[in-house]
């Protein structure tokens, strides 16, 4: 009987480490590396010289604009080496902040940045929007060529989007065929072309557009997260929680995504010719416990023609179903993807493309 046992608890040690074995490797049978493990966040003290606004003229005061006061501290930190720029307890209302490389964000228990419902707030400048590199307007928070940017603490950026999410569905009653560009309004947070950055801890709630949209970065860490807009009283439109776009290396942990739209979705590029064009790419990313709620589900990608996406061992996979895939946009092809075993078929005229998209369940 003992020997039984033993014989018993050899192969589950034995299915144990090959389960590990496999938890360590992407599906591909790259090695998953040590960085994805590590989820600390640093101290506001770890993150240099602290620069509390409110010590250089910014007041307390949700109802007028201080984009150029706090632009100004972060100009300052920069130009004096870097630091954090420390939001206490309070709310700020502001147009679109550009951090400098050297500079972090700490928002305080209590503290709140709320974006301007005004879009002429929102300079135009050369972005990324919907898989193309066009002229559109600025985010809220702008972090691009920014490498160890840190988004941190326990307080809000609040995007007040209620103004635009009403222009929009009036648009839509005018023109039924308004597109989510044509209604002009700016997303929270943009990163791009940045590497070692973390954004961790944070509200990010009632975006205009898109929550979270990284572009061209690698190494981005996104650690527990609350990532929210409303279905009512007004619908929020195309405010999805993540957009990863032409990105390596990039862990999703801990996260709690209620929007109304995609959670995480992966882009590529837009346009049967995507894949020829040097601004479009692939994406590389891991999930592990991160809670989708709502209309909010993950995609991978929409927009993405003829690139490789791998996922990591923690993700379930689904298809999601995509309205328009058909029309403007482009039919994705995936490949290495986790789980095959839910691939579907687009209709007849696509036969010959697959699509399988990225599904996060509350279960993990």
């Amino acid at each position: 009987m003992k020997l039984k046992h033993l014989f018993l608890l050899g192969l589950v040690a034995m299915a144990t480490v090959k389960s590990v074995a496999a938890d360590d490797k992407f599906p591909d049978g790259t090695v998953i590396p040590e960085w994805f493990r590590n989820i600390s966040v640093p101290t506001l003290a770890e993150q240099g010289k602290a620069y509390v606004i409110t010590d250089y003229g910014v007041v307390n005061d949700s109802t007028i604009i201080q984009t150029e006061k706090i632009q100004a501290v972060i100009d300052k930190a920069a130009q004096e080496g870097g630091g954090v720029i420390v939001v206490p307890e309070g709310t700020f209302l502001s147009g679109s902040l550009f951090f400098r490389q050297g500079t972090n964000l700490h928002l305080k228990k209590g503290a709140t940045i709320k974006g301007s419902d005004d879009i002429s707030n929102f300079p135009i400048l050369k972005t990324r929007m919907e898989g193309q590199t066009l002229d559109y307007f600025a985010a809220l928070i702008n972090v691009d060529n920014v490498n160890g940017f840190k988004l941190t603490g326990e307080g809000t950026l609040d995007g007040n989007g209620l103004r635009y999410w009403k222009s929009f569905w009036l648009r839509r009653k005018v023109n039924p065929k308004c597109t989510n560009m044509e209604e002009l309004r700016p997303r929270l947070v943009y990163v791009s072309n940045s590497n070692e950055v973390l954004i961790a801890g944070v509200k990010l709630k009632n975006s205009p557009f898109w929550t979270t949209h990284l572009y061209r970065s690698n190494y981005v860490k996104l650690l527990g997260l609350t990532i929210t807009s409303p279905a009512s009283p007004v619908k929020a439109p195309s405010t999805d929680a993540v957009d990863i776009d032409v990105c390596n290396n990039v862990l999703i942990k801990n996260c709690y995504m209620a929007v109304n739209d995609d959670a995480v979705a992966l882009k590529g590029g837009k346009g049967p010719w995507a894949d020829k064009d040097e601004n479009n790419g692939e994406n590389t990313i891991s999930s592990s416990k991160t809670v989708t709620t709502g209309s909010a589900t993950a995609r991978l990608p929409v927009e993405a023609r003829a690139f490789t996406t791998r996922t990591s061992s923690f993700v379930d996979a689904r298809l999601t179903r995509q309205a328009d895939c058909c029309g403007s946009r482009c039919v994705p092809i995936l490949r290495k993807c986790m789980n095959t075993s839910r691939l579907r078929t687009l209709p007849a005229m696509l036969t010959t493309y697959l699509l399988c998209a990225l599904g996060l369940s509350s279960s993990t």
